[in-house]
């Protein structure tokens, strides 16, 4: 079965104030600790597609082994993203589709995902923690071309809802898969829940 990661890099990260995608995390950038575990939990390839300062992040998408795909239409939101990535995935099984603002996701978990969706084939698996789902959904190859037919209304989320009655959720004890950073609040949150010990705040 191959499986394509996908990493959605491209937009301004307006309220952070600088790009998401660099900030640290541990001894990696959030971009860097992100291509590694999906590739590391069982994707052939991983995708980041860029947008915004796409220049700035080509080296460390390259660095860590990923291919950097551009999506000249990123101010369009994030389905255009989707669609970019997709288009570059090519003929695979399944994408695990990963935003760049959710770095709290581990080399087990994208392999045991990667291991339920081989094991059950659902249309959509997505991790979730006490019941609320996380990321990286994995997609199966059978929703591809109903992604590509949306109109983009609502998103991604728009598209998939065709097939909401046959989504899976895998529970998982990491609370991490439903964690976000769109704002340094937020980054801070995430490091606090990487080292609890770590008690002075860090500058993004």
């Amino acid at each position: 079965m191959q499986a394509v990661g996908i990493i959605l890099a491209a937009g301004l990260s307006s309220r952070m104030g600088q790009l998401k995608a660099l900030l640290p995390l541990g001894a990696e950038t959030v971009l860097g600790h992100q291509i590694r575990v999906l590739r590391q939990g069982g994707a052939e390839r991983v995708i980041v597609v860029t947008g915004h300062e796409r220049q700035t992040l080509e080296p460390e998408i390259i660095k860590a082994g990923g291919e950097a795909v551009f999506n000249p239409q990123y101010q369009q939101g994030m389905f255009s993203s989707v669609l970019t990535g997709l288009r570059a995935a090519g003929e695979c099984d399944c994408i695990l589709l990963l935003p760049v603002d959710c770095p709290l996701v581990e080399a087990p978990l994208v392999a045991s995902l990667l291991e339920e969706f081989r094991r059950t084939r659902p249309p959509v698996l997505y991790p979730a923690y006490q019941g609320k789902k996380g990321h990286p959904p994995v997609i199966g190859r059978s929703c591809f071309s109903g992604i590509f037919a949306h109109d983009g209304t609502m998103g991604l989320r728009g598209a998939l809802e065709q097939w909401k009655d046959q989504w899976k959720l895998m529970e998982t004890d990491t609370a991490g898969v439903a964690m976000d950073m769109d704002t340094p609040e937020d980054y801070q949150r995430i490091l606090k829940f990487i080292c609890p010990q770590d008690t002075e705040p860090r500058k993004p």
